[in-house]
C-alpha cells in the first residue's frame, strides 16, 4: 500500500463518522472565501477534519521474516469545529471526537486496508484560528502498519 493509499483510506473510515463534517485526505491551504465555503463549511459552520504524515517520525520501512516488507505509517489527523460559545460548541466537538475515536478503535484494519491502524492518541486539544475562523483543534495521530508493495 502507498502512502497515499493509507491517508485515503484513513479519511475514508472518518468520513463513516456520523457529524463529522467535511473530510479531505490531505491539509487544505484556504486563501480566499471561496475556498473556505467549498471546502470547509458544513451545516453553515466550519468543520473539517484533514489526514497527512505526521511530523513526528512518519514512515519507517521494514522486513518481516517472511521477507514481506512493511510499512510503520504515523498519520495525523486535524479536526476544526468553529466556536460557538452559545451553541456549547466545545460540547459538539467532543461528542464528534469520541465517535471518531470509538470508529477507528472498532475498524483495525480500515476496512481491510492496511494490517493494523490505531490505537489513536490525542496529542493536542484546544483553539486554534484556520481559515481566520476561531475554532477548537485536536490532532490525532493514528499508527498503522501496512504491507508494502516489493
Amino acid at each position: 500500500m502507498t502512502l497515499n493509499g493509507v491517508r485515503t483510506a484513513l479519511a475514508g473510515v472518518l468520513a463513516t463518522v456520523p457529524g463529522i463534517g467535511r473530510v479531505h485526505d490531505y491539509l487544505r491551504v484556504i486563501l480566499h472565501e471561496k475556498e473556505r465555503t467549498d471546502f470547509l463549511l458544513s451545516g453553515g459552520r466550519l468543520h473539517a477534519w484533514m489526514v497527512t504524515l505526521s511530523d513526528d517520525e512518519p514512515y519507517r520501512e521494514n522486513r518481516a521474516p517472511s521477507n514481506c516488507a512493511r510499512a510503520d505509517v504515523v498519520m495525523s489527523v486535524h479536526g476544526y469545529y468553529a466556536v460557538s460559545d452559545l451553541d456549547a460548541s466545545e460540547k459538539a466537538f467532543t461528542t464528534v471526537l469520541d465517535a471518531a475515536l470509538d470508529t477507528l478503535r472498532t475498524n483495525k484494519t480500515l476496512s481491510g486496508t492496511v494490517i493494523e491502524a490505531g490505537p489513536a492518541a490525542v496529542r493536542e486539544f484546544g483553539h486554534r484560528m484556520y481559515a481566520n475562523v476561531a475554532c477548537h483543534y485536536v490532532r490525532l495521530d493514528v499508527p498503522i502498519r501496512a504491507q508494502v508493495e516489493g
